[in-house]
């Protein structure tokens, strides 16, 4: 699915699985009801702006609302659990490099 008509659908698939209607919808990103419902049927083409506003209200992606592709430059995090832990060699250098007790200091 293609142009418009891919746009469209994947805006409609994004609007069902949020509690608003289409109504609601359309007021939060400045347009009417019927501007929304036209374009939702592929006979209207979202503006740019409107775009970016679907996609924030959405809260989805714009590359993938108007491609229905992922973003290929978007940045992703993976958490790393061992980043937080020392390697247990590293637990046995560090201690045997401080002493027990006073830390070493003599007197």
């Amino acid at each position: 699915m293609e142009g418009q008509e891919g746009i469209a659908q994947r805006v409609a698939d994004s609007i069902t699985q949020h509690t608003l209607t289409q109504a609601e919808f359309a007021a939060q990103i400045g347009l009417t009801q019927e501007e929304l419902s036209t374009s939702l049927r592929g006979l209207r083409a979202f503006s740019s702006v409107e775009l970016v506003q679907l996609a924030e209200v959405l809260k989805v992606d714009a590359y993938w609302l108007i491609t229905g592709r992922p973003d290929p430059y978007r940045l992703r995090f993976t958490a790393r659990h061992d980043v937080d832990h020392a390697p247990p060699q590293a637990e046995h250098v560090v201690r045997h490099q401080v002493p027990p007790g006073n830390g070493g200091v003599t007197g």
